[in-house]
């Protein structure tokens, strides 16, 4: 029986669209993840919320403190020592501040004349390992910078020393303007012009 060349034309777009379907059947699945997403890890906290650098980040008079936010930054370099622990790469954070000069605030009845922002890098220190290669790397994890503002005054005319106040409990101390800059500087004698409970 010769077909029509209607029924021709059908009966090879049917066949077409069979193959089409078939090998569209037979293709393999994309599960739509990619090889970045199909690496997975595990993490250990190893510090939480713990104070891992500081620094001295400016000094302001009630006549030089400037009105616009700044943007203050600190980075971490890979292999840098983070409280005994090797940081395994570079890393940085920032934080957008006003120095203000704060005002009202006495020590021994006299007035402050200047603010010290003595800044803080607090985060959790994590291992991050591979579970497929066991590769591991120590990141800082949730870090954020905060700080305070540590009012003083100069109790000499060449400014060699300063006077100040404990955040803790009003206690006062004089030292040299170089050994409070340096303490501001130095995790381990921060407190020692922060906030200490001895005279």
């Amino acid at each position: 029986m010769k077909l029509t060349r209607r029924a021709t034309i059908l009966l090879t777009c049917v066949a077409i669209l069979i193959m089409l379907f078939v090998g569209w059947r037979l293709m393999p699945k994309d599960d739509g993840k990619d090889e970045q997403e199909e690496v997975s890890y595990t993490y250990e906290v190893l510090l939480t919320n713990e104070e891992l650098d500081c620094w001295l980040g400016g000094v302001v008079s009630e006549s030089d403190a400037p009105k616009a936010y700044q943007l203050v930054e600190t980075t971490l370099s890979k292999g840098d020592d983070v409280q005994g622990y090797t940081l395994s790469q570079k890393q940085s954070f920032s934080r957008a501040v006003q120095f203000k000069f704060k005002s009202g605030q006495y020590i021994k009845k006299k007035e402050c004349t200047h603010t010290a922002y003595s800044f803080v890098l607090k985060g959790d220190v994590v291992r991050v390992t591979n579970k497929d290669t066991k590769e591991s790397k120590i990141r800082i994890m949730n870090g954020h910078i905060t700080y305070d503002r540590v009012g003083f005054y100069f109790t000499d005319e060449d400014e060699t020393k300063v006077c100040l106040k404990s955040k803790k409990n009003g206690l006062t101390q004089t030292v040299s303007y170089d050994k409070f800059k340096n303490a501001l500087n130095d995790l381990l004698v921060r407190d020692t012009m922060i906030s200490w409970d001895k005279e």
